[in-house]
C-alpha cells in the first residue's frame, strides 16, 4: 500500500530521527516534513514502534500516516516547481 507519511516535531534531534526511520524503511522525501513510499503491513507496524519509541523522549510530536489508494492517487494534483515523480510511485515505471 502505498502510503503518505507527514510529521510535526518541534525538537530537532526526535525530527532527523523520525526522518532517518522513514529513510531506512525506503521512503522517498517529497518536502521537508511528508514522505511517500510503498509501505507492506509489516514494515507499516515496524516504523510504528520505532517512531513510538521516539515520540516517548517528546511531548510535542505528531505523525499522521495516510494510506492512498489507486482512487486517490488518480485524482492527486499538484502545484509547484518540483513536481513528484508519480508514475514511480504507481510502480509504472522504475527508479
Amino acid at each position: 500500500m502505498l502510503y503518505l507519511i507527514c510529521y510535526d516535531i518541534e525538537n530537532d534531534r526526535l525530527r532527523s530521527k523520525v526522518a532517518k526511520t522513514l529513510e531506512k524503511a525506503q521512503l522517498q522525501r517529497i518536502q521537508y516534513s511528508v514522505f511517500l513510499g510503498e509501505v507492506s503491513e509489516k514494515n507499516l507496524k515496524d516504523i510504528s514502534i520505532r517512531i513510538e519509541k521516539i515520540r516517548s523522549e517528546a511531548s510535542d510530536f505528531n505523525v499522521i500516516c495516510i494510506p492512498l489508494h489507486q482512487p486517490v492517487i488518480d485524482t492527486i494534483f499538484e502545484i509547484g516547481d518540483k513536481p513528484i515523480d508519480w508514475a514511480y510511485f504507481k510502480g509504472e515505471k522504475d527508479f
